[in-house]
């Protein structure tokens, strides 16, 4: 056995049946789990994904008899029951600690682009399809932009008469994001509209 292999299957001294290489497995999966819930903003799908696959691996890790020997069957699921554990709590140590950041609040600008569509189909006398008219149909297209960073952060159309609607996002000034955790089940990213009204709405 070689040095590196001799210091992954060391053991830690208050967990025997706990090797360092286990512990780096756990690290970086349940490392790669949190960076996906916090990209995706949702936690509670890829959380009950995660359980499931991971059941399936000790499952089949302990019980099939061409991956593991029957006496090695308790030593098995000890050690992936113990990956398993560690693997949620250091998923959730990040979790816990994004929640508890003050809620962002990012400015907004807005730019309103007029465009055009192609409607229903002008009737003609001829067979050519190639020259069709459309009726063209006029809309709005409602920019939201960081004013920070000028990047583009989202986009809504709106059609033509629709002032309303309209209004509805041209008086938004500014967006708050909101973190809801519950450790273990939740997270769950949500965001209130701030308003030149002085009102919020989600």
């Amino acid at each position: 056995m070689n040095i590196k292999s001799e210091f992954l299957n060391k053991t830690i001294p208050w967990f025997p049946n706990f090797s360092l290489a286990m512990l780096l497995i756990s690290i970086v999966i349940g490392g790669f789990l949190s960076l996906i819930i916090i990209g995706f903003e949702q936690g509670i799908y890829v959380k009950l994904i995660a359980l499931a696959v991971g059941m399936v691996v000790l499952l089949v890790w302990t019980y099939d008899t061409s991956v593991t020997d029957k006496e090695d069957r308790n030593k098995t699921l000890k050690q992936g029951l113990s990956i398993f554990i560690l693997t949620i709590l250091i998923m959730e140590t990040p979790l816990y600690f994004n929640s508890h950041r003050d809620n962002q609040i990012t400015k907004i600008s807005i730019i309103i682009i007029d465009k055009t569509k192609d409607g229903s189909r002008i009737k003609d006398n001829d067979e050519d399809s190639s020259n069709d008219k459309f009726i063209q149909l006029k809309y709005k297209v409602v920019s939201f932009y960081d004013l920070e960073t000028n990047e583009r952060i989202g986009y809504r159309n709106v059609q033509e008469n629709e002032n309303k609607q309209l209004t509805l996002y041209t008086d938004i000034v500014g967006k708050e994001t909101y973190i809801n955790y519950l450790p273990f089940f939740i997270y769950d990213v949500t965001y209130r509209y701030i308003r030149d009204t002085n009102t919020t709405d989600e």
